[in-house]
């Protein structure tokens, strides 16, 4: 069986908004599942520009080298772990537009290492000038109004539990 075989089963329905949860082999994935007390370590979302790459689905997501638009098949490929693709919930179809502009608004925002270090003590406030990976993805469904504006930041493992996502898919 093809190690990407149920992402490709699922990726035409994949839309610009829907999150991606991560699970990871990596050290830092390992401390950040042991800190949160959870599996999920990381949270990204899809984009798709279908005007010009009709095929090509996306994900941006917060890295070590800030907020990175990067092809969701090689990173999928590269990935050391699980994830989970969260599908919005039908009735933000036309919210839609409005995360893809906010995912690209905050394209090259650095990544938030204070504020990473200090959730695995205790929550923190939203800050839009550094961004950790469910940070970003929080503030992209608010600025769309998905998510009503809340000044605590969520963690990864918190996105698929909003109730903005139709249940949580395994693709990797």
């Amino acid at each position: 069986m093809n190690r990407l075989s149920e992402y490709y089963r699922v990726r035409d329905w994949m839309a610009t908004g829907d999150g991606l949860q991560w699970s990871s082999y990596t050290l830092i994935g390992k401390a950040i599942q042991l800190a949160t007390r959870d599996k999920i370590n990381h949270f990204g979302l899809v984009i798709r520009f279908r005007e010009f790459l009709e095929d090509r689905i996306f994900t941006l997501e917060a890295l070590e080298s800030g907020i990175v638009l990067r092809s969701l098949r090689e990173r999928l490929e590269s990935h050391r772990g699980k994830c989970w693709w969260l599908p919005l919930k039908p009735k933000f179809i036309m919210h839609r537009k409005f995360v893809g502009a906010a995912m690209l608004s905050y394209a090259g925002i650095r990544y938030d290492y204070p504020d990473l270090c200090m959730q695995l003590f205790g929550r923190v406030d939203v800050d839009p000038r550094l961004l950790f990976c469910s940070e970003y993805g929080q503030i992209c469904w608010e600025d769309a109004g998905i998510l009503p504006t809340s000044r605590i930041a969520y963690q990864p493992k918190h996105m698929n539990k909003l109730g903005v996502t139709l249940p949580r898919i395994r693709i990797l």
